[in-house]
This record gives C-alpha cells, structure tokens and sequence, in this order.
C-alpha cells in the first residue's frame, strides 16, 4: 500500500513537473514571438556597431584575400597571418559586408526530465549563428543560392578565391536572446569563425580561424603544446568533420540574407535551469579523455596499466622527455 501511495506521488510529481515544462515552453514560445515583433524598435535605441577604422580596414581585407601569401613549404605562416586576421576582427570591418537579416538556431535545443530533474540539451551543430559575406561572396551566393532554391543552377561555379565569410556567434537557443538587435552586440563567448575561400592552395577549399573572448596567438607555440585555436590556418580543427564534404562547399543561402523561409528547430528553454553544452562541443571534445582531442593524457589508462604490469617503475608525465611541439605539426595539403 505504502509502495503504491509512493508510487503514486512520485507519477504526480512528474506529471506536474512534465505540465510545467510544457507551459513554460508555450509561454516562452508565445512571449517570444511579440518580443521579435518589437525588434525594429529596439534596435532605435541602440547604436550599431561598425568598423573603427575603414581606411585600415579596406587594406587588412585586401592582404586577407590572398591566403595564399601566409603559406610556406607547407607550412601556415601564423605569425604573419594572425596579427591582420586579428586587427581585421578587433575592427569588425567585416560589419561593412551584406549580412544576414538576423541571427538563427543551427539545431534543436531541449529540455528533458530524468530522475524529476530537468536537463537541457543542444542539439545544435553550431551555435546561434549570423553570418557576413564579402562583396565577392554574396555576389556569388546571390546567383547561385537562391532563396528559391528551385531557381539554383544545376552546375554552379566555384566560389570565387579571396572571397570571405565571418559567421558571429552565441551561445543558444535563439530564444535565449529575444529582442536582441544583432547589429548593436558583438559574439558572446562564442566567438566568430572567419573563413576565407582558397581551392588553390588548400584542400579543404578554405583558409579560417576562430576569433572571440579569451583568442590569444598561436605562434610561438605554447608550453602546453595546444592545437591551434579552432585550428587557424590550413590545419582545420574545423576539418574532422567538413572534410567529408565536398571540397569549398557551404550552406550559404540568400533565404537567411532575406530572411525568408529560414529553418526552424524546437525550442524549449526552460528559465533556471543551466545552459546545455553545445553538441558542436561535445562532438569536437567527448567527455571521455580518452577520445578527446588534442588534449595529453597526464596519467596512464587503467586498462593501459593492467595489460602491462611490470616490476618495474613506469615513468610519468613529469620524467619523460617532451616531443616537439604538435601545434605545427602539419603539411598543408593542397588544392587543385
């Protein structure tokens, strides 16, 4: 009886919490929508943000569209490469380019119940995201990627060399951010990644890096031996997972510039519970240390030390001697 009266409580604890949860996400879903519609006249009030210097910035774009130049017998020239990237950035010059009409989901982001507690999770392959083209690349994207994606060309041309993308942004969902006016905020934490088009010199079409709160140069290499962050130049840390896609390829479309017809994902943000780590993370960097990348393991693997049992004592992280730095271990493989 007593099991059945527990039982019992606990279905209806559920039950309200489950209820809960789904009027939340109503009324936020709801609430959200009139937000949005105030948008122009948030935006009044604030003032956008534009590039500090144009001048300069005109020239830091003609030196960036030549990736070509930072590339030496195989080898990204960082030290050449990141301080330009860097200023261009710091200046938001690319915030002279066309732009998306505003930011957008990448994925899904939802709340779950497990144990009566609720969790959220991100589904979303990148985060919140708003991306800037260069003249060359919305030139290109306005004739082959049409919001009508019926009007597309069958055989498009490659997207032009030196031509630019700088994709902003924030930590999701979207809804996270109602009445935000994009043009007067920069990134979050997130950053920005910045990409720039090269089928000629690298393999994977492209030439990028990321940029945001806590950057700091990757050249010299660092005691820790990290990869370079986001993995600037042609070594892509970008590439584990683009690099099965078809070489320079990318979902721009005129539908996000426009506005119309953009893809929408569930939402559920709940308030007071903690933001959910980002699948884009957990894919780039597994819980399990093991199958993390570009991150030394300091202590040997239990499964390690029980195969290999021995008398004698096993040297450990503070007594061997180090390898040369794997920042700059890489070749950058090149195009056509």
């Amino acid at each position: 009886m007593n099991l059945q009266a527990s039982g019992s409580a606990r279905y209806a604890q559920s039950a309200v919490v489950v209820m809960g949860l789904a009027i939340a996400a109503g009324f936020l879903h709801a609430n959200s929508r009139s937000v949005k519609a105030q948008q122009p006249n948030t935006c009044r009030s604030c003032r956008p943000l534009k590039p500090a210097d144009d001048a300069r910035c005109k020239q830091l774009e003609t030196q960036l569209s030549k990736p070509a130049q930072f590339v030496y017998r195989g080898q990204a020239q960082l030290d050449k490469y990141e301080p330009i990237m860097a200023e261009f950035m710091e200046k938001l010059c690319y915030r002279a380019w066309p732009h998306d009409s505003s930011a957008r989901d990448t994925g899904p982001y939802t709340a779950t119940l497990a144990g009566g507690v609720l969790k959220a999770q991100a589904y979303n392959q990148h985060a919140v995201s708003r991306v800037w083209y260069s003249p060359p690349m919305f030139a290109w994207m306005e004739k082959n990627r049409p919001e009508d994606e019926t009007r597309a060309p069958a055989d498009p041309p490659a997207i032009p060399i030196g031509a630019m993308m700088v994709k902003e942004m924030w930590t999701p969902p979207l809804e996270r951010w109602a009445g935000t006016c994009w043009d007067c905020v920069k990134p979050d934490g997130s950053g920005a990644v910045f990409w720039i088009r090269d089928d000629q010199t690298f393999s994977t079409g492209w030439f990028g890096s990321w940029y945001g709160p806590g950057w700091s140069p990757a050249w010299p290499a660092a005691a820790s031996n990290p990869l370079t962050g986001s993995g600037e130049g042609a070594a892509q840390f970008c590439s584990n997972c683009h690099a099965a896609t078809l070489s320079g390829n990318t979902f721009v479309s005129m539908r996000n510039y426009e506005g119309k017809n953009v893809h929408r994902f569930l939402t559920q943000l709940v308030p007071n519970i903690p933001a959910a780590t980002p699948h884009h993370e957990l894919v780039a960097l597994p819980p399990n240390r093991v199958a993390r990348l570009g991150e030394a393991l300091y202590d040997y693997d239990e499964s390690f030390s029980e195969t290999f049992k021995a008398k004698l004592a096993a040297p450990d992280w503070t007594s061997v001697d180090r390898m040369p730095s794997q920042t700059y271990d890489d070749v950058v493989v090149g195009g056509k």
